[in-house]
């Protein structure tokens, strides 16, 4: 969010007040700046504007080079004391083994992406790295910086998951975690903690499947009365479809580096839907799913 004077403003419930805990990052390298490593961006010099953010980011909307410093090159991560990959999830990864040996033992690296098991277990092949998958549980319909919100994570929840079996000591976990819950809380965040695996179970539920089921539900419904029919639509459909806009290429990463819950889901879905045949002859055994989705 901007001052009418084009400078951003401090998140609401996240303002910078006399006496304002110091930075727990000085110098922060964002890999990947979209709409959620913009945001976090954002938000960061929102809190602390001396804190140094500099993207490494090829493909970077040109806007991130009028806010932010552009680097080229991995070897960036060398003066870094936090990195963040904000890539989608399977680039999250090749970033990382670029990055690897260019990370002191003192850096803090986590993520932003939607999907956590694959993402901790890659971080596993670089063992001096203190890794805390991350995940901020917000987000929008829009992709790219230029949707970029300082505001985005306010009230929301921020969802970290510490690799209790990785090398890293449980001391340098701890110490890593607690700067990050600060950082996110600063930025109006509400932060949980949660295994990676418990965290992809429970995504696929409240995330995934309503982003397959509203792409799905799009396309039937496309498919069958086009564009003429589409316009007799209610509000109702737009509210089942909204997600339907997102970027399909951010959702490949992440479908498939959570197929094993996805798939269970959908078939939990599936179990739950009526035949035609039932509709017509059982109308009743109907009541319960109706019932049930008002609770």
């Amino acid at each position: 969010m901007s001052d009418d004077d084009g400078r951003v403003s401090a998140p609401h419930g996240a303002e910078r007040a006399p006496g304002v805990d110091p930075a727990p990052f000085d110098r922060v390298l964002l890999a990947g700046c979209g709409l959620i490593g913009g945001s976090l961006a954002l938000a960061l010099r929102a809190v602390w504007p001396a804190t140094r953010i500099e993207v490494l980011d090829p493909a970077a909307d040109p806007q991130v080079r009028e806010q932010f410093t552009l680097v080229s090159t991995p070897a960036a991560a060398e003066d870094a004391d936090l990195i963040v990959l904000g890539a989608p999830v399977l680039e999250n990864s090749r970033l990382l083994d670029a990055l690897a040996r260019h990370v002191d033992a003192a850096t803090v690296v986590t993520d932003l992406g939607s999907t956590k098991a694959a993402t901790v277990a890659h971080a596993r092949r670089h063992p001096h790295l203190c890794f805390i998958g991350g995940h901020p549980m917000a987000g929008s319909a829009q992709s790219g910086f230029a949707h970029a919100d300082a505001g985005l994570f306010v009230g929301r929840p921020w969802i970290f998951t510490p690799d209790t079996d990785g090398s890293a000591s449980p001391q340098r976990v701890g110490a890593a975690l607690a700067r990050l819950t600060q950082l996110v809380c600063a930025i109006g965040a509400h932060p949980s903690v949660m295994g990676a695996d418990e965290h992809d179970r429970l995504v696929a539920y409240v995330s995934h499947l309503p982003q397959v089921v509203s792409s799905a539900l799009m396309g039937v419904i496309g498919q069958a009365v086009s564009a003429d029919g589409l316009q007799f639509s209610g509000p109702g459909l737009l509210d089942t479809t909204r997600l339907a806009a997102s970027a399909p290429a951010l959702w490949l990463d992440i479908l498939a580096t959570n197929a094993g819950h996805v798939g269970a889901a959908l078939d939990a879905l599936r179990r739950h839907l009526p035949t035609g045949g039932a509709l017509r002859t059982e109308p009743q055994r109907i009541r319960p799913l109706l019932q049930g989705g008002r609770q």
